[in-house]
């Protein structure tokens, strides 16, 4: 059987599946790396979950999110073309740019989708919906791509399907009632991540040269234009502040994805996936209720341990 890891960031998961050679492949680390290496996967964890923070803090502040996500993509693509030029691979497929503006687009899309479900659910449920719809590509790669998964990741997709209805509820104190139109948008993102992270595992198994960071680049690319397209509406174009939290936002991706290529060097994907994943989902929660005075009934919290649970089931080999 093949794996199914998970990798977490941009503007949520980025699904990098692995491939059956040996230049795809996770290493674990048996020598003085060891504690480097945990060190960057700690790091990773704490600017994934950064990037979820910055976007709320923003929202808050009201900032012009679109103009925040433009920038970002606009840091972020050049340094992932970069990265490529310093691995001495500049190859760059039909295979790459068809892929990778699928993704993209889905992307900007889902971006918009998870700015207005934090404001109406929260920043811990929006967020989790996002990290639990790698059930999507899983389930598409045992279906188109006839990968068998093991009893384990077939109790974590159970785990996450059951945890979904448990989420998708609003905050403990808020009064309105749950809308279609609320449940549409849950849905929305819910499939949306899944389309974007389904087309990173296509982009593996075209079997093309390009590495991870050109393709993560041309859908950063993408993304920007999406969003800078927005700007033809006169809507977005009334408030145009932004720029320094698109900036951080920008930065805070780059470090995520440069700890993220160091951790999987180093480190076996299924140590990498199963702590990134629940990590970032419980210290999302976690600011959520400390930093953004978010509160859950008992049937949201059970929903997320389950999802937690869940996560790192579908990770494991």
């Amino acid at each position: 059987t093949r794996t199914l890891p998970i990798r977490f960031g941009g503007i949520g998961p980025v699904v990098i599946f692995d491939r059956d050679d040996d230049t795809w492949r996770s290493k674990v680390d048996d020598g003085q790396k060891g504690h480097q290496t945990m060190i960057a996967l700690v790091v990773n964890i704490v600017f994934t979950v950064a990037f979820f923070q910055v976007i709320r803090t923003a929202q808050a502040r009201g900032r012009n999110v679109m103009l925040v996500a433009v920038v970002n993509y606009l840091v972020a693509s050049p340094v992932c073309f970069l990265l490529s030029y310093t691995q001495g691979n500049l190859s760059l497929s039909p295979e790459t740019l068809f892929w990778g503006t699928v993704q993209g687009v889905c992307f900007i899309g889902t971006y918009y989708l998870l700015c207005t479900s934090m404001s109406i659910s929260g920043m811990a449920i929006a967020t989790a919906i996002l990290r639990l719809s790698v059930v999507i590509p899983v389930l598409v790669s045992v279906f188109v791509w006839h990968e068998v998964p093991t009893v384990l990741q077939v109790v974590g997709i159970l785990a996450c399907v059951v945890s979904l209805p448990l989420i998708g509820l609003k905050q403990s104190n808020d009064p309105q009632p749950i809308t279609r139109s609320f449940l549409f948008l849950m849905v929305l993102l819910f499939v949306g991540m899944g389309i974007a992270n389904t087309s990173s595992k296509a982009f593996v198994e075209a079997g093309v040269p390009d590495v991870q960071t050109t393709f993560v680049g041309v859908l950063f690319g993408v993304a920007a234009i999406g969003g800078l397209l927005c700007f033809l509406s006169p809507v977005w174009r009334e408030n145009l502040t932004g720029v320094r939290d698109g900036v951080v936002l920008g930065l805070v991706n780059v470090v995520s994805i440069v700890t993220y290529l160091v951790a999987l060097e180093e480190l076996a994907g299924v140590v990498v996936f199963p702590i990134q994943a629940s990590a970032g989902l419980i210290l999302n929660t976690v600011f959520a209720i400390w930093v953004w005075g978010e509160r859950f009934s008992t049937r949201t919290m059970l929903g997320l341990a389950v999802a937690v649970a869940g996560l790192v089931f579908v990770n494991l080999e």
